[in-house]
């Protein structure tokens, strides 16, 4: 196997976005993504098991 170098600019496929989902279905988060995030985080350092 060879590793080669990636291109330029190729980070950005990778990034996500809901835009086109709200934009073709109507959809919107129930929660915002911080307040979700934090109950997230929350959770997990209340079920470490």
């Amino acid at each position: 196997m060879q590793t080669v170098t990636d291109l330029p600019g190729h980070d950005r496929r990778y990034a996500l976005s809901s835009e086109k989902l709200m934009r073709e279905t109507g959809w919107r988060p129930q929660t915002p993504f911080e307040e979700g995030l934090q109950a997230n985080i929350e959770w997990y350092r209340s079920n470490p098991g």
